[in-house]
């Protein structure tokens, strides 16, 4: 009965013709059993309403009915049309369930639906073929499965449903060869104003990865300004009750595309609100998958603020809807973000349990693997389309000429006589020249493609991912020898054995923390940002004593630095804010470094106000080694303090020594 109003007003509002069945239709689905039975009739009306409503009247498709009750509805009787063999009819409803599915990002359950309609070509028209490949490459790529994705497009370009690549790269992180196939085949929609819109967005996006954010915000303002046209004018090119609807919506979703290029540039309150803008629209039509990314978008702004508690409720928001469905790239910000809150929260067991799941996602040798041998595949095939498409139009070429010499001869012996005879003799000869030409250009062509094959297949082995995965193995290394520190120093009882293990595991952790973020924000450079470095090295200090609550640290070092300079000045701001806690456990302490740049000349002071010392007691190791460091810097060490009156180390080191 539950389904009763929904399958009768269905069937009733196809066509006037089947309104004199409306009683009939109504007795059937007044029956408990109705839905449960499968008939060929009742599949056959189902079918008729809901392509009358694809792709014409999409909105009325997933707006006016639950999406439970077209998967409930189309399910049963697909299950009901392969017992009896009915064949073409359970392809049809197999491509409307994928339809369905799709439509609510549910890629998995589409899947299967897919590759059945696509092996039983022989039931579908050329255009229901088009859509349901387009559908399954969409799907494979938004899993991840991209080898398959890669096969598909093939398939689409073999049916001459497709003739480039420029989707595909944009998933390998390949932005640059993404931008440049679409702007040579994607052709500029002159003849709709509302795909205009797309247009826009599609090549925006494709520079906003690409890190060219004037260029992405250039194609965000037109497509703001494409959206307000339609909306002002009422008789626009490509107008219908679909783009009627969702006219706002686009607006709405070009301003918080400006809001993505803000937060590119880590303008993380400004971005906020422009983010925000578009989220209800997006629950006007139902789009799902633009709120979950911008949701995304949002966390990322308010981690950026260290706001973990935000961070955390749109996170929870997020993951309600990921429990049904498989986005890849949402669950590895995910588990990132997730355990970024968790370490401002000061929870460090979920940052590191989750942290690490980031790190297995991330680093999946499957994943991985599948997406070298995918990118290789890609190459093999993108080369031999541009291929096929230079002999093609080759093909056209001589063709064309060889259709204009016969027009021009057949003239020509009409009219000239023997005048013709010579003209047909020279358009032989630069029939023959041109043909010539052309084979030499074409196998320069040849080998220039070859040559690019080549490149695109060793780019998949490129030295930053080893780079990277050096960093990472480094880190794990340091942070294993500082485990075996910590058990050691539970199992010693001398208080002076177990200050000394303590001393050498923050100097371990300090040089672990450079690896750490050279991996985690995928740096090939080999540089690091001194603010954040001694930053996360002075959080770790003061956690690992419990009387710090009353040091207060202040950085100012806002300069990027070669890898092993800044391990060496990370090394001697940790001796020095060592003894500035154990000599000033009981005071309230305010710790400054910092590292200016005066032409020349870099100054690195790091000073307290604690009780300091007289001069007959610079004799620690932690002074010993600052100096050691200091030298290993080629640079000049001065040291002053006096009891009571702080201490103050101040190093001068030449620019070219470390820059």
């Amino acid at each position: 009965m539950k389904y009763y109003f929904f399958v009768f007003f269905a069937f009733s509002l196809f066509s006037e013709k089947t309104l004199a069945e409306d009683n009939k239709i109504k007795k059937l689905y007044q029956q408990d059993s109705a839905i449960t039975n499968y008939s060929k009739d009742k599949a056959t009306k189902l079918l008729d309403y809901f392509n009358y409503l694809y792709p014409k009247n999409k909105l009325e498709l997933y707006e006016k009915y639950k999406k439970k009750d077209w998967e409930t509805i189309l399910s049963l009787q697909y299950q009901g049309a392969l017992k009896a063999a009915h064949k073409k009819v359970a392809v049809q409803l197999s491509r409307a369930l994928s339809i369905i599915y799709h439509r609510h990002t549910k890629f998995d359950l589409a899947i299967p639906y897919l590759k059945y309609t696509i092996e039983n070509v022989a039931f579908l028209e050329v255009n229901q073929l088009n859509n349901m490949l387009e559908r399954l490459e969409f799907s494979y790529s938004f899993i991840g499965d991209y080898k398959n994705a890669i096969l598909i497009r093939k398939k689409r370009i073999t049916e001459g449903f497709s003739n480039n690549f420029w989707q595909l790269y944009a998933d390998f992180n390949m932005y640059t060869e993404a931008i440049n196939e679409f702007k040579s085949f994607e052709t500029f929609p002159l003849d709709n104003d509302f795909k205009k819109i797309k247009y826009y967005n599609k090549l925006g996006e494709l520079f906003l990865k690409n890190n060219q954010i004037d260029s992405a915000r250039s194609q965000f303002v037109k497509m703001e300004n494409q959206a307000e046209f339609i909306i002002r004018e009422d008789n626009y090119k490509g107008k219908s009750e679909y783009t009627e609807f969702v006219k706002e919506y686009f607006k709405y979703l070009a301003i918080s595309q400006l809001g993505e290029c803000l937060l590119a540039e880590n303008k993380h309150k400004e971005a906020l609100i422009e983010l925000q803008k578009v989220l209800p629209y997006c629950d006007l039509i139902n789009e799902e998958d633009q709120k979950l990314h911008k949701w995304m978008s949002i966390a990322k702004c308010y981690n950026a603020l260290k706001k973990p508690n935000k961070v955390l409720s749109y996170l929870k928001k997020i993951k309600t809807i990921l429990n049904d469905k498989r986005i890849l790239s949402l669950e590895i910000d995910w588990l990132y973000l997730f355990a970024k809150a968790n370490r401002l929260k000061g929870e460090l067991d979920l940052y590191n349990s989750y942290m690490n799941n980031y790190f297995v996602l991330k680093d999946s040798i499957i994943f991985q693997n599948q997406k070298n041998s995918a990118l290789l595949l890609l190459a093999k095939y993108d080369v031999s389309q541009k291929k096929e498409l230079l002999l093609s139009e080759q093909e056209k070429t001589r063709y064309l000429e060889k259709d204009a010499t016969n027009q021009k001869r057949i003239l020509t012996l009409v009219t000239m006589g023997l005048i013709a005879l010579l003209i047909i003799v020279l358009l032989i000869y630069k029939n023959y020249s041109q043909q010539k030409k052309a084979k030499e250009k074409l196998e320069k062509i040849n080998k220039k493609l070859k040559k690019y094959a080549e490149v695109e297949a060793a780019a998949s082995a490129k030295s930053e991912f080893l780079l990277q995965e050096m960093h990472h193995r480094i880190k794990n290394n340091l942070q294993m020898i500082s485990s075996l520190l910590s058990l050691q120093k539970n199992t010693l009882t001398n208080l002076d054995s177990q200050e000394i293990l303590n001393d050498s595991k923050t100097r371990i952790k300090t040089m672990s923390l450079v690896h750490e973020q050279l991996y985690e924000i995928d740096n090939t450079s080999n540089t690091i940002l001194m603010q954040s470095y001694l930053t996360d090295i002075t959080k770790n200090i003061l956690a690992s004593y419990s009387f710090c609550s009353s040091f207060n640290v202040e950085i100012k070092t806002p300069f990027f630095l070669a890898i092993e300079n800044a391990m060496n000045i990370g090394l001697i701001v940790n001796e020095a804010l060592t003894n500035t806690i154990k000599h000033n456990a009981a005071k309230k302490i305010q710790f400054t470094v910092s590292l200016t740049l005066d032409k020349e000349l870099y100054s690195l002071t790091i000073n307290d106000n604690g009780k300091g010392f007289v001069e007959q007691k610079k004799k620690g190791f932690g002074l010993q080694l600052i100096s050691i460091l200091t030298n290993q810097l080629k640079g000049s060490l001065n040291t002053t303090s006096a009891l009571n009156r702080g201490v103050c180390h101040k190093i001068t080191i030449p620019k070219n020594n470390i820059s």
